[in-house]
């Protein structure tokens, strides 16, 4: 876990786990690419989020997904994600170690349970894991997007 953790603030959202076994790898299995420039925000991105968490917020519906999900998202500016909580009446301000990705409208999102899921953007032939799931006002409602913990200022602590 990070030693800057903040549980309710939900900044510095990040942990690292150590293999005891190497891992093979494969078609399904192969190292990460992180991004190099923290100034690299990938706002308007099209990215996808990854998961086995809820497949529906009411937890009465759905359940806990038993294939693994995703979803296409949009990488929104941290201005424009803060705007967009404050006219819900949320009093949010995203911190330059976050960042959002979803939808004006709602509709698409990670959600419970996803946490330390992927966030990813294609850069040409690769994919680039740009954030980790981290935090979120529900699943999917509109200009609620899911907070992620931006990679890029963590690059150096993941060593």
């Amino acid at each position: 876990m990070h030693p800057d953790y903040v549980c309710d603030r939900y900044t510095n959202d990040i942990a690292m786990l150590e293999l005891r076994d190497e891992l093979s790898w494969s078609d399904a299995v192969r190292p990460a690419c992180f991004p190099t420039q923290v100034e690299d925000s990938f706002s308007d991105n099209d990215a996808v989020a990854a998961g086995w968490g809820w497949t529906n917020e009411a937890t009465g519906r759905g359940g806990r997904a038993s294939v693994l999900q995703k979803v296409n998202l949009n990488v929104l500016s941290n201005d424009q994600c803060t705007t967009w909580y404050r006219s819900q009446g949320k009093k949010v301000t995203i911190q330059n170690t976050q960042m959002c990705a979803g939808f004006e409208d709602g509709g698409r999102d990670a959600c419970w349970a996803d946490s330390g899921g992927p966030l990813m953007v294609g850069t040409g032939e690769s994919t680039m894991v740009v954030g980790v799931v981290s935090t979120g006002i529900g699943c999917a409602r509109p200009k609620l997007p899911g907070l992620y913990t931006r990679i890029a200022n963590f690059v150096p602590w993941i060593g």
